[in-house]
C-alpha cells in the first residue's frame, strides 16, 4: 500500500514539473512547485489514513458498549422471566 502511496504522489508532481515547464515557468519554481505537490499529497494520504483509523476505533467502541447494553437487558429478561415462574 505504501508503494501505491509513493508512486501515486511522484506521478502527480511529475505531472505538475512538465505542466509548468510546458508553460514556460523556470526550472526553479516548477521543482519547487512538484516537490509541494509530492509533500501535500503525501500529507493527505496520511491524514486520511489516521481519521480512518479512528474511525474503525471509535465504531468498535461503540460495538463494545451496544453488546455490554445487550447482555445486561437480556440478564434482565430472563431474571424477570425466572422471576414468573
Amino acid at each position: 500500500m505504501t508503494g501505491f502511496i509513493y508512486r501515486f504522489s511522484l506521478v502527480l508532481a511529475i505531472i505538475t514539473f512538465v505542466t509548468c515547464m510546458m508553460n514556460d515557468i523556470t526550472l526553479f519554481t516548477s521543482f519547487i512547485r512538484s516537490l509541494m505537490v509530492f509533500i501535500v499529497v503525501l500529507g493527505l494520504f496520511f491524514v486520511g489514513g489516521h481519521l480512518l483509523r479512528v474511525g474503525v476505533y471509535v465504531m468498535k467502541e461503540e460495538k463494545k458498549e451496544e453488546v455490554a447494553v445487550n447482555k445486561q437487558i437480556n440478564q434482565q429478561d430472563q431474571a424477570q422471566e425466572i422471576n414468573k415462574k
